[in-house]
């Protein structure tokens, strides 16, 4: 797969997370019985939310990772970004006051802060399904390959390079 396409896809999933994010935050909200005005006030909200949380994650850098190598150094991002993104939909919920369908960019607390949660555990969830997806096609490629290297491994514990390269002489 090329890479422009797999970065479109990447772009696709990561839109799709954050609206069954936004979308499951209402339907939790309003146990899985959203009333007709909310359902207007979520149609209106969504494409500001998803696009300010996705803005913020660019902002970030989070589209630069591979997702097949996701480590706690890109969850580290994530989690801060989809928290800015949080902060800036709080503030302007309290800044706008009561939620009517004119104040378009205001959001249930509730709401908020189930989207927060939920957009950060899905967007890593999507991510690290793709790096089990990736490391087990690597084990099988491996095992019908057919070569095997014996390996032995000593631990150093913490220290750096150069300490260790000080003890030895």
């Amino acid at each position: 797969m090329s890479r422009t396409l797999t970065r479109s896809l990447q772009v696709v999933v990561d839109l799709l997370v954050l609206s069954v994010a936004l979308w499951l935050a209402f339907l939790f909200r309003f146990e899985f019985r959203i009333p007709r005005e909310w359902a207007h006030v979520a149609l209106t909200r969504w494409p500001f939310v998803i696009a300010l949380t996705y803005a913020v994650l660019l902002a970030a850098g989070v589209h630069r990772y591979a997702w097949r190598y996701i480590s706690l150094r890109e969850i580290l991002r994530i989690g801060p970004a989809v928290a800015l993104a949080a902060l800036v939909l709080a503030v302007v919920r309290l800044v706008s006051g009561d939620i009517t369908p004119d104040r378009v960019l205001s959001l249930p607390l509730g709401v908020l802060a189930m989207y927060t949660v939920l957009a950060f555990l899905l967007l890593v969830g999507a991510r690290a399904t793709r790096r089990v997806q990736g490391e087990a096609q690597e084990r099988r490629r491996r095992a019908t390959d057919g070569t095997r290297h014996r390996v032995l491994l000593i631990e150093i514990g913490r220290a750096s390079c150069r300490e260790r390269v000080l003890r030895i002489v």
